[in-house]
Order: C-alpha cells, then sequence, then structure tokens
C-alpha cells in the first residue's frame, strides 16, 4: 500500500527531543521508535513535493511515487545539500567528525552483527577538502581539495589534470615514481586478459610541430637507454639507444628502422632490409650468431630463403657434428617452385672440403657431375680419373693398321684415325681423360710401328752383310 506525507515540519512530542510527530489530516503512524508521523491513504493525483511510503517493503520516496529502494530521491536539481556555518575543526587521526559536514557508513560484519562504522565522506571549510576516511584502516584513502591536488592514500595525485603515482608533484600527464634501492622495480605493467588475438597498445603521441618524437627511455646515472621515434613528418625512424659501458650516460644509436622498413644495426643509413656494420672495423668482430641450444648432433639452423610462389626455394643450413667435431655448412635449393623439398647443391665439410653435387667431399675440391669453365685453370698438378686405358694396343691380337692405309686415312681426312677433327674440338671440346687414351693408343701405335721398322731394318742389314761378304 502506497501513503503519502505533506511536508510539515516535525515537531518535538516530549522535551529530550526523541519523539517527534507530523501532524496531517489523518491518523498518526508510528514509524520507528521514538519517531512517529502522519499517514494519510493516496486520494489524489502524484505530488512531487511529498514524501511517498511503501508499506509493502518500506521504501520511502521524494520526488518519486515508486521508491525502488529504502530512500529514492529524484529530482533535477541537487538532491541534498550540506551546509555548515562553521569551519569545522582538522581531521583527527580516528577519522572523528568534529562538526563537519559529512556522511557516515555503518553496516556490520559480512556474518552479520551490531553495525560497525565503515566509512565517513567528510568537506572541511577550513581545509577546504574532501576526505575519504576507512574506519577499518584507520587512514585518510581520498583527499580532494578545491580546485587543487587530489590525493590517494598509497600514493595517487591529480594535480591539473597530472596523474602521479608515488610523486605529489605529478609534471606530465601519468608520472610514476618509486625508490627501490638494489632491487627491480616494475614501473607498468600492461596486460590484456582477452586471450585469442587481444591486443595491448602502448600509443606515445602525435605532436605538432612535425618534429615531435614519442620517446621511450632512461636518462638517469645508470642504465641509459632510448626508444624513440624521430624525424620530419612522414618519414619517422625508429631509434634504439643504450648506455655506455659503465651505464652512466647515453651513448650512441645501436639500432634503426626507417619509416620505408629497413633495419639498420650499427648503421643509420641501412640499405637493406636488414644492414649489419659491427663497430670494430679493423678487427673481427661477430656480426650475426645463430646458435643451437641443443647438443651432439642435430639439423642444425637454417636460413630459409622464400617468396610468395615458392614457399622455400632456398636455404643454408649450419649443422653440428658428433663429439665436438666441428659443423657443416649446407647450401641448398629445390627444382621447382611448385615443391618445398631443400636438395643439398654445395657443402662445406669441418675440415674445410668443398663438395658441389655431393654431400661427403673427399678433397678441398670435390665435384660429382660435369663441370664447365669459360677461362683457363692454372694448376701445379692436374689428375684426371679414368676408367681404362690403352694398353690393350700391346695385345697379341691387336690388329695395327698398316702404314700404307694410315697414309691413305691421313691424306684423305688430315687428322689421325680415332682422333676428334678440328671442327670438331672447335665445337664440342676436349673430353681431357678421353684424349689422353687416345694419345696414348696412338703412342703405343707408333712403338709398335717403330719395333716393325726397327725390324725390318736389322733384316736389311743381314741382307747387305750377306751381299758383302759374297762379293769379296
Amino acid at each position: 500500500m502506497i501513503e503519502r506525507f505533506s511536508k510539515q515540519l516535525f515537531s518535538p512530542s516530549n522535551g529530550d527531543g526523541r519523539g517527534w510527530h507530523q501532524r496531517i489530516a489523518g491518523r498518526i503512524v508510528q514509524v520507528a521508535a521514538g519517531v512517529v508521523i502522519m499517514s494519510v491513504s493516496i486520494g489524489a493525483a502524484f505530488d512531487p513535493s511529498a514524501i511517498y511510503y511503501n508499506s509493502s517493503n518500506g521504501n520511502f520516496g521524494l520526488g518519486t511515487d515508486v521508491p525502488q529502494t529504502y530512500l529514492h530521491l529524484k529530482n533535477t536539481n541537487p538532491i541534498i545539500t550540506l551546509m555548515t556555518t562553521s569551519a569545522g575543526q582538522t581531521i583527527d587521526n580516528n577519522g572523528t567528525n568534529n562538526g563537519w559536514l559529512g556522511l557516515m557508513f555503518m553496516a556490520p560484519s559480512a556474518n552479520g552483527g551490531t553495525a560497525q562504522l565503515r566509512w565517513d565522506i567528510t568537506y572541511s571549510a577550513r581545509d577546504r577538502q574532501l576526505y575519504f576516511f576507512d574506519y577499518l584502516a584507520n587512514r585518510k584513502t581520498l583527499m580532494i581539495p578545491d580546485g587543487g591536488t587530489m590525493q590517494v592514500s598509497g600514493g595517487l595525485t591529480v594535480v591539473s589534470g597530472n596523474v602521479g603515482i608515488g610523486t605529489t608533484a605529478p609534471d606530465a600527464m601519468l608520472h610514476a615514481a618509486k625508490y627501490s634501492q638494489n632491487t627491480e622495480l616494475l614501473a607498468a605493467h600492461f596486460q590484456n586478459l582477452g586471450g585469442g588475438s587481444s591486443i595491448v597498445t602502448v600509443k606515445i603521441g602525435e605532436g605538432t610541430p612535425e618534429n615531435q618524437y614519442g620517446v621511450l627511455g632512461h636518462y638517469g646515472a645508470d642504465n641509459s637507454f632510448r626508444i624513440g621515434a624521430v624525424g620530419p613528418s612522414g618519414n619517422h625512424n625508429l631509434q634504439f639507444h643504450t648506455g655506455n659501458s659503465s651505464g652512466t650516460q647515453l651513448t650512441s644509436e645501436r639500432m634503426r628502422i626507417t619509416y620505408d622498413g629497413k633495419v639498420g644495426i650499427g648503421t643509420m643509413v641501412p640499405q637493406s632490409l636488414l644492414h649489419l656494420r659491427p663497430a670494430n672495423i679493423y678487427g673481427i668482430q661477430d656480426g650475426l650468431t645463430l646458435e643451437d641450444p641443443g647438443s651432439g648432433s642435430s639439423e642444425g639452423l637454417n636460413i630459409v630463403f622464400s617468396s610468395l610462389t615458392s614457399p622455400r626455394f632456398a636455404s643454408i643450413q649450419g649443422i653440428s657434428e658428433l663429439q665436438g667435431n666441428g659443423g657443416r655448412l649446407l647450401f641448398s635449393t629445390n627444382s621447382s617452385s611448385l615443391v618445398s623439398t631443400l636438395s643439398p647443391r654445395l657443402t662445406i665439410t669441418a675440415s674445410g672440403n668443398i663438395g658441389i653435387g655431393t654431400t661427403a667431399p673427399l678433397e678441398k675440391l670435390h665435384i660429382s657431375g660435369n663441370v664447365r669453365v669459360d677461362g683457363t685453370i692454372t694448376a701445379q698438378d692436374f689428375f684426371v680419373s679414368t676408367t681404362g686405358w690403352a694398353d690393350y694396343v700391346f695385345e697379341p691380337n691387336y690388329s695395327l693398321r698398316p702404314l700404307s692405309e694410315l697414309a691413305e686415312y691421313v691424306k684423305n681426312n688430315k687428322h689421325l684415325p680415332d682422333v676428334p677433327s678440328e671442327s670438331d674440338i672447335k665445337s664440342k671440346g676436349i673430353n681431357v681423360a678421353e684424349m689422353q687414351q687416345i694419345h696414348m693408343k696412338k703412342i703405343e701405335e707408333l712403338t709398335l710401328y717403330v719395333i716393325q721398322l726397327k725390324k725390318q731394318l736389322n733384316e736389311l742389314n743381314f741382307e747387305i752383310k750377306k751381299l758383302k761378304a759374297l762379293s769379296q
């Protein structure tokens, strides 16, 4: 049942002020101990200036005849005004409200029991501050002065829009400070709990003029570093700086990512997507290291080359050997852009042997396959392996071409039998191993011709001696 109460002033019913009455044409209803109030059933239209009471749930409404809570206030103007004629006193350590304007919140514990003071929101006209006092912690947790700095117990301060954490004089939109000598200080922690493709972004300004830049870094006495985007509009480079060996000052730039996507390490003007330039240009210094975290023999580490049409068309692979015997380098390619399987083309072993067409070279240069050289080969020694030789010429059943036939062949062909012609050599070149066999065959045939001629000469000498003996 909804009942309406008029706005007549309450008047004390006795001298001690414990009982209060409100007289309305109607009946008197006691609402609480020591407090009585007049009530009357609603019989007229809604009155925005009346107090409404819902006897079914005990809710009171001012400015609404359907109160949703124990006290429901509704108005377009400020609903509650607290006013004092005194400047008040300085707040006590225990939060006692010495004549201030304030609200106190009381509630029992989670397990019930007697209601206790929990929070106090108080304004001091003398201090010109609004205080939030936590009775359980026995401290002021939030202080908001008139038009000034907001301070939160635990180190949060707001001054003219700047937020300070651990400092009462923030000089930036967010200024965090904490004394943490010889221990790690976690100054900021950004975490996205969304999972999946969730993103955490920290954005550092877009400013004017054009040379404004965003910087993340530390310029103190120790462990200096800087990460910043610097440059005119449209050409911002991301620069990385670190401190010197003693960590006392910021040194020269270590790495740069240019506006067009080039990465330079040790250089400020990278000429390619990745440009490495060691600082010690007069000595040996590692420029790039790929480390296999495993032990013993493994498949090693790959540098893979790919494209949109061929995911894996080439690679350089380092393979560690067993028992600390060094390692090998394999250079591989695939035979078609339609497959991603790579085949080794060149191998460099731990001993320095180079294999082309073989992964187990037996010499400093071991080539399995044909070789073409458009130029000159100079060597102190040259070894050619072959599957056969011309010693069959000395076999008893070898048929040696008569010299008369040889003379006729040379007359007609202008070269020896079995020897390539000049035109063939010019167009096809020379097979060194085959030519060596041909040369040896001709030398051995020539030897046989000499032996025949020697035999014939001996026979002629014998006949001449016989004729000389007869003529004497």
